[in-house]
């Protein structure tokens, strides 16, 4: 499994994992890697 940066790059990699379900997907994954996405 990849270590994500708390950076942009960080952020691309997980959009572009879930581009069917980008905002399900994203929410999921980043928050899974300790990304919090803040709406």
């Amino acid at each position: 499994m990849k270590e994500f940066k708390k950076s942009i790059f960080g952020y691309v990699d997980c959009i572009q994992l879930y581009i069917p379900d980008i905002e399900k997907g994203i929410a999921y994954y980043c928050d899974g890697l300790g990304l919090k996405l803040n709406d």
